[in-house]
Formats: structure tokens, sequence, C-alpha cells
């Protein structure tokens, strides 16, 4: 059976640009029940922790982390070692196949997205780790 994100999807967005979380949370609180946002990889793992996510996306280019540094250590998180990661950034237009599997992610968007390309993206990951 395929797996539904809405109204009881969670989502972990990490990105330290407030206005890309804002926007994120009004164009998705309709697609999921929860959605949380960092600003850090600290902030990150404290909410991940108390609050069990479906998927993560990290932004690539944030200026006090590296995302590609912390999706590798999200993924050495035992809470956070199975869940999937979406990289997204707009300083790429195209990450390779080795880049993601190299820091642990599943899949990469580049900014500007649509909000369907990121919903369809998501859904894809999501039935993709139910098979």
């Amino acid at each position: 059976m395929a797996a539904e994100v809405g109204p009881s999807g969670n989502i972990l967005v990490i990105d330290d640009d407030p206005d890309f979380l804002r926007m994120i949370r009004s164009v998705m609180r309709h697609l999921f029940s929860s959605i949380h946002v960092a600003r850090t990889g600290k902030e990150a793992l404290r909410i991940a922790e108390a609050e069990p996510v479906d998927v993560i996306l990290i932004e690539v280019e944030m200026q006090r982390e590296c995302g590609f540094t912390l999706c590798s250590q999200l993924k050495k998180h035992p809470i956070l070692s199975h869940r999937p990661v979406i990289l997204i950034s707009s300083g790429y237009n195209n990450l390779s196949v080795e880049t993601l599997r190299a820091c642990g992610a599943v899949d990469f968007l580049a900014k500007p997205f649509k909000t369907s390309d990121l919903h369809r993206q998501i859904q894809n990951v999501l039935e993709s780790q139910q098979t």
C-alpha cells in the first residue's frame, strides 16, 4: 500500500532562511499535520528526538552549517538514520547520485521549486520507503 502524505504526515525542514521557513509552513500546511522547522542542526536534533518525522528537508548552503555534513550527521543518529532526507538548494541545479549517497540523502530539489513538485517528490520518497 502506498504511503500517503497528508494530514498525518510529519516533516522537518532545516534551513537558516526564516523567509523560506515561513513559506514552507504556509504552502505545506494543508499537506502535513506537523511541519517542524529548524535553523540549525542542533535544533533539528532536539526536534527530531521529541517528535517523530516522516521526511527531512535540508538546505545544502546554510551560513553556519554545511547541509551535506548535517545530512551525514543526522543519518548516523539512531532516531533519524532510517528517515529519508531530501536536500534542497538554490546554489546547485543538480547533484549526482554519488553525492546524494555519500551524505545519505535520497533526493534533491533545486530552489525555486513549485509546491506540487515538492509534494510529488516527498510522496515518491515515502512510497519508495514502503517497498
